[in-house]
């Protein structure tokens, strides 16, 4: 066997496309001699064990360029400080993506349960949230701060809620008119990234909920029947109604040819 391999012959015996292994090059990895007749690449042994460490790092989530410093200068310790990087990374990664799982469970639950709802309500335990409006009485609002936060927390999709608040009244008086829409985050997770909340946001501590399920046929604001609805569900608690009406938009699904918004609606009961 000659101990020099052209391209296509590395390629094979190290299961390396050609293209990879000839952009490695222009990153340094390896630099192959030329046959003087007809110029092809002939690679050595020690290019193959370089090209095939290059994969390994690359497959640990080393870039390019650091992979190629290891394999042409590197020595053990940088070797072993990179290797340490990539496990804290992917430490950090498993552990965002846990979070990320264990929150799709709940939505996928949140909705099933919600959408059981239909026609009942449900006594349950709601977690401590904050929310912030980003539209009071159908109008926008124009604060630039709150216009930012709304930005830094879409950020932290699935990890956010669009919601809306409306007050009860007296005599369980609900007004259309003074609902507000904005976002709401839980209170574990924000303690748990150390997010920033803005000022003008509402704590909702944890408390025991009566919780129903609205379905409307617009996502516009909320109209008379919808108001309706939310009283008949309140209204059917054996429990003392204590708080605003706060509900989380859901989901959007399609039923008999038309568009459907599923929300999940809450409110504290003592």
């Amino acid at each position: 066997m000659s101990t020099f391999q052209r391209i296509g012959e590395l390629s094979g015996l190290i299961g390396i496309p050609p293209s990879t292994l000839r952009f490695y090059e222009t990153r340094g990895i390896a630099d192959p001699i030329k046959e003087s007749e007809n110029q092809y690449r002939l690679y050595t042994p020690n290019d193959s064990c370089r090209f095939l460490i290059t994969k390994l790092l690359r497959s640990f989530g080393c870039s390019l360029e650091e992979a190629s410093r290891i394999v042409t200068e590197g020595g053990i310790q940088e070797t072993l400080g990179l290797l340490e990087e990539k496990e804290v990374s992917l430490d950090e990664q498993i552990r965002t993506l846990t979070f990320i799982r264990e929150n799709l469970r709940e939505y996928r639950r949140t909705i099933s349960e919600t959408a059981a709802l239909e026609d009942s309500i449900r006594i349950s335990e709601r977690k401590g949230f904050y929310r912030f409006s980003s539209i009071e009485e159908g109008e926008i609002i124009k604060k630039r701060q709150l216009r930012e936060f709304a930005s830094l927390w879409m950020e932290r999709l699935p990890f956010l809620h669009y919601s809306m608040k409306l007050p009860v009244h007296e005599h369980c008086t609900l007004n259309a008119s003074e609902v507000s829409w904005g976002f709401s985050m839980d209170e574990d997770y924000i303690l748990r990234e150390g997010l920033t909340v803005p000022p003008e946001a509402e704590y909702f501590p944890p408390s025991k909920v009566a919780v129903a399920c609205l379905i409307r046929d617009s996502a516009g604001f909320l109209e008379p029947e919808d108001i309706e609805r939310i009283k008949w569900f309140l209204e059917g608690s054996p429990h003392q109604l204590s708080g605003p009406v706060t509900g989380n938009y859901l989901m959007i699904f399609h039923s008999e040819g038309r568009d459907r918004y599923l929300y999940q609606i809450s409110c504290k009961i003592i």
